[in-house]
């Protein structure tokens, strides 16, 4: 779950990272009350969890009310990927001299913590771009040790910062791990950090995206999701624990596990078959669970067809069919589905489903895309 850049703020303000003074607001009127209470200059940002917003307007400098006001109003009509802004941060403006980057994420790969401290400004680790060795410090974390000051400090020596910012560096560097740590983050970032005169640090911009898999200990994020960006079908997946994922095909893959959906994924592009949407099972999926993503990909017009593929390890493979069947039974299976199964009680289920026309039951998954196939090429 990827957070606005308000939301980032008020956790790394919790966790003691300085930052300006901002001020959230959705409409010209009560960015002019915040800009007014902050003191000018001001910058005014939209808050989109879409890239570009710096290239459509919508981070503006103001100097007074009228500008605020036209601001405010030139950022709200913009739409970025035909979703609105609706929220802008008012932030005190401050004068930039020296930027510097710091981020924790997991590294592509090797999948260990990974902490950048650079002087190369607008990156970001989400864009997985190749950081510049002459700009950039690179160390992998030990996650039982975590980010001491020792390590910053090597950064700092690298990249020939000046030693009186180094103090400065280490603490905040600790700090964003510890919210990388503490709020089970896959990426944290300041871009960028910048001094004042007298040395003082102020973080003018962070990302903060939290791990999907973790949010049943992060209940306070629960709140966070983005309405203009996270459709009904979403939401409704995410009550059942389950996660959905919108495409641009039209055969819809479900299934309980990202290296078997990626798998299928795989197996449907040698055959020119492409996913309209992804929907992964909860690993503890129950039958009314199962039924409850059957009707959610049921009642997509872009899936004509549903392609299972399910190793039930803690759910069996009659649990599965059991949720499958309800549907049927209750609303009438409008699509076919195409089921590859591996697991306990595999017998009982495929018993279970062979009164049913549409329905397609196996146990190899490319002999089930192959039947698949051969219904788009009817």
């Amino acid at each position: 779950m990827k957070l606005h850049e308000f939301q980032t703020k008020a956790i790394f303000r919790r966790e003691g990272i300085p930052l300006p003074d901002s001020i959230l607001s959705s409409s010209p009127t009560q960015a002019v009350q915040a800009a007014s209470e902050i003191g000018y200059p001001v910058i005014l940002k939209a808050q989109s969890l879409v890239s570009g917003r710096g290239k459509a307007g919508g981070i503006r400098l103001s100097r007074n009310d009228d500008e605020t006001e036209k601001a405010a109003s030139d950022i709200l009509n913009i739409k970025l990927k035909n979703i609105s802004i609706q929220h802008v941060l008012v932030e005190k403006a401050i004068n930039i001299e020296e930027e510097l980057f710091i981020g924790v994420h997991y590294k592509a790969g090797t999948g260990s913590p990974t902490f950048i401290l650079s002087t190369e400004g607008g990156i970001s680790l989400e864009d997985n771009k190749p950081l510049s060795p002459v700009f950039s410090f690179i160390h992998t974390i030990d996650p039982l040790l975590g980010i001491h000051a020792h390590i910053a400090r090597q950064g700092c020596v690298k990249l020939r910062i000046d030693p009186k910012k180094w103090k400065v560096i280490e603490q905040i560097s600790i700090k964003l791990w510890l919210v990388f740590e503490k709020y089970d983050a896959t990426l944290a970032e300041i871009n960028s950090m910048v001094f004042d005169k007298n040395g003082h640090p102020t973080v003018l911009d962070g990302k903060l995206i939290i791990d999907n898999n973790a949010l049943f200990r992060q209940r306070e994020f629960a709140g966070f999701l983005d309405p203009a960006i996270t459709s009904f079908a979403q939401a409704e997946a995410r009550k059942f624990e389950h996660k959905l994922v919108r495409m641009d095909g039209n055969l819809a893959v479900l299934s309980n596990g990202q290296g078997l959906a990626s798998a299928t994924i795989d197996e449907m592009s040698r055959l020119g078959l492409y996913p309209a949407s992804v929907l992964l099972l909860d690993n503890n999926a129950t039958p009314s669970s199962v039924s409850a993503a059957c009707r959610l990909l049921e009642n997509d017009p872009s899936v004509k067809a549903v392609l299972v593929n399910i190793y039930c390890n803690y759910s069996t493979c009659l649990d599965i069919v059991q949720g499958i069947i309800n549907v049927q039974q209750k609303y009438i299976l409008e699509k076919p589905y195409f089921i590859r199964l591996v697991g306990s009680q595999f017998d009982l289920a495929y018993a279970l489903l062979t009164n049913y026309a549409n329905v397609n039951i196996s146990k190899d998954l490319i002999e089930t895309v192959r039947y698949a196939a051969s219904f788009f090429n009817q």
